[in-house]
């Protein structure tokens, strides 16, 4: 029974870590899709 609880401790701590990635990956985007809207507010297109 211990063996099993080590084993989904340690599941949950790498699904944690894939949690955190992705996370901080979908920030990352957010912040560069913010850059490409005040470069295009910024065009000289306009």
């Amino acid at each position: 029974m211990e063996e099993l609880i080590l084993q989904d401790e340690a599941l949950l701590g790498t699904m944690q870590s894939y949690m955190d990635a992705s996370l901080i990956s979908l920030i990352e985007d957010f912040g560069n899709l913010g850059e490409v809207e005040m470069a295009l507010a910024d065009s000289p297109w306009d």
